[in-house]
């Protein structure tokens, strides 16, 4: 008897493995329809009718992208432990996907969870790394729990380049 109940349960946990893979897969065809903008001009290239933006209680936050040029972002992913370097290399590669220009990684110790801005201009393109930062860990990591926070760090660092944007982070 028990083992029939094991073997339900196998059934059970490979058909929700198969199931998430399929949503994953979802997700990155719905992410690659993202609305892109061309940073030469001030205003979309499709308008705001078209848009493939889910509706939801984040939409103003998704909605973002669209008034972001990704390409002159670029992203500094700070790990603190060995055994996150992995993930932090692949968290680089999903980034650069995304459209980001740069996205490098460095093993720094840290015990903080938090994405960096350093100009007000950049605010908004650090809530849009939050949210892609927020897809990614769903995506490998189920519906794992994962706070991370935005601060401005401008004052400590005026100098900063614009458009530079860290994550301390650790998986």
């Amino acid at each position: 008897m028990n083992e029939k109940k094991y073997l339900s349960a196998e059934v059970f946990l490979k058909k929700s493995d198969e199931t998430m893979q399929e949503l994953q897969k979802i997700g990155t065809t719905l992410n690659a329809l993202t609305v892109k903008t061309d940073p030469t001009v001030e205003k979309p290239l499709t308008d705001s009718k078209s848009s493939i933006t889910p509706q939801g209680k984040n939409t103003a936050v998704q909605g973002m992208q669209s008034d972001i040029s990704l390409d002159r972002i670029k992203v500094y992913i700070h790990y603190p432990r060995e055994k996150d370097g992995k993930a932090a290399e692949v968290l680089s590669d999903f980034l650069k996907s995304k459209g980001y220009l740069f996205a490098n990684t460095e093993m720094v110790h840290h015990r903080s969870r938090e994405i960096r801005y350093f100009h007000d201009e950049d605010k908004e393109a650090a809530q849009l790394l939050q949210r892609h930062l927020n897809d990614f860990i769903a995506g490998s990591y189920g519906k794992r729990k994962f706070t991370i926070n935005i601060k401005n760090w401008g004052r400590y660092y005026p100098s900063a380049s614009k458009g530079s944007l860290e994550v301390w982070v650790f998986f």
